[in-house]
């Protein structure tokens, strides 16, 4: 099972690559591909956009085969599809390699109900009108961070590299390196050098979400991802496969423990949490005696959920009520900034902050490069979203791809 889930990750992060790499202009009006499929199946960001601005298009019809999925499988998505969620157990791999045996578990089941905390903001926080999901959904943070953080970098070191060679003047590698360049202007190079504002701040949060998993495995997924804790809730009412150990079997071993993706390890008996399964199998495909398995049953033999304490979910609420009028409320978030220039067709600024999860699509598409992500010229509420510096790239006329790319209309 564990070689069938690395394949369904490997799958699953190639074609979130490959969607990411043909957002762009590639000298016609139209994307050939589903670039915003991951964005569709997505339930959060389907649920906050609902509640935010009262709207739900129909491609996040998709999402609720996730959710279904969750009923039978658990938070399967985590462990089997999310492409966050690969890149972290690609890191913490290392860790796992890096560290003896005795003390790589790397567990912190108080930090476990964080995660439930954020969803809790974040859906009230939509309740009153702030789409804040695009700060801690995943999917919109990946594609964001790899836009605006890595691919300018990527692009730049790429095409140096093969600058430099073809600047040697040596035949072979002239010709090579001249080959390469114009084989992956039409994939991996951009129609033109992307340069974003904002670069080194949005790159270093994504790396530091990526090292974090140096301290506990998949840490993203297991104490802050909001996405997780969606579906968390779902499969606390799993009623699809639970994991079972058998106690006379059992020798203590702990290594279920130790590969455990989502430190919901079933060990000791009933320890096992359906919330916080990412259905990886890893214990049962260590197990060296056999003493777990994977049944289908209703019955509920998972004890090891997480206990929300009401005085921590009442401070998430009340912090959501009270930060909605304090970030709408400033001075900023007047839109008093003449610099404000949103994409064209643009809906009305309000309606546009209830709509927008700040996934960075409409910037990765932009041909000139026009599109920036916002600072401080749309208030705390408008972090990140997309405005046109004219400065920086001038909107094309008969272009439309940023409303083709955008997600939530």
């Amino acid at each position: 099972m564990k070689n069938l889930r690395r394949l369904s990750q490997i799958a699953f992060l190639l074609l979130f690559i490959v969607l990411f790499i043909q957002t762009q202009y590639r000298g016609t009006n139209e994307l050939g591909l589903p670039v915003k499929l991951f964005l569709d199946f997505d339930p959060l960001i389907a649920l906050v956009s609902l509640l935010a601005s009262h709207t739900l298009r129909l491609a996040f019809v998709f999402s609720l085969f996730i959710v279904t999925a969750t009923l039978f499988f658990g938070r399967f998505f985590c462990g089997w599809v999310c492409p966050l969620g690969t890149l972290n157990t690609i890191i913490g791999y290392f860790r796992m390699k890096a560290l003896s045996p005795g003390k790589n578990e790397g567990r912190y089941p108080s930090l476990r109900p964080i995660k439930y905390y954020i969803l809790v903001f974040v859906i009230v926080a939509a309740i009153f009108g702030w789409n804040s999901s695009g700060f801690f959904d995943p999917i919109s943070l990946t594609i964001r961070s790899l836009t605006i953080g890595y691919n300018p970098v990527a692009i730049k070191i790429t095409a140096s590299i093969l600058q430099g060679i073809y600047n040697t003047g040596i035949p072979g590698l002239s010709r090579a390196a001249d080959t390469a360049y114009t084989a992956l202007s039409g994939s991996l190079l951009a129609f033109e050098q992307p340069v974003f504002r904002q670069t080194i701040f949005i790159g270093m949060i994504f790396t530091a979400i990526l090292l974090l998993n140096l301290v506990a495995p998949r840490f993203w997924c297991r104490y802050l991802c909001p996405l997780g804790a969606l579906l968390g809730l779902l499969g606390r009412w799993q009623i699809g496969a639970r994991v079972v150990l058998d106690e006379e079997k059992c020798i203590s071993c702990r290594k279920c423990v130790v590969s455990c993706q989502g430190d919901a390890s079933p060990f000791p008996a009933g320890a096992w949490g359906s919330m916080e399964c990412l259905t990886c199998q890893n214990c049962k495909d260590v197990c060296p005696v056999g003493a777990i398995e994977i049944k289908w049953t209703r019955e509920k033999s998972s004890t090891g959920n997480v206990d929300l304490e009401r005085r921590w979910l009442l401070a998430g609420l009340v912090g959501a009520v009270a930060a909605v009028p304090a970030v709408t409320a400033s001075t900023s978030s007047k839109r008093l900034d003449p610099l404000l220039i949103r994409p064209p067709g643009a809906v009305a600024e309000n309606e546009f902050l209830e709509r927008c999860i700040k996934c960075g699509e409409c910037m990765k598409v932009c041909l000139t490069n026009g599109l920036q992500p916002t600072l401080t010229e749309a208030g705390l509420e408008g972090l990140w979203t997309p405005i046109l510096v004219p400065r920086l790239g001038y909107c094309e006329y008969n272009c439309n791809l940023c409303s083709q790319v955008c997600p939530t209309g």
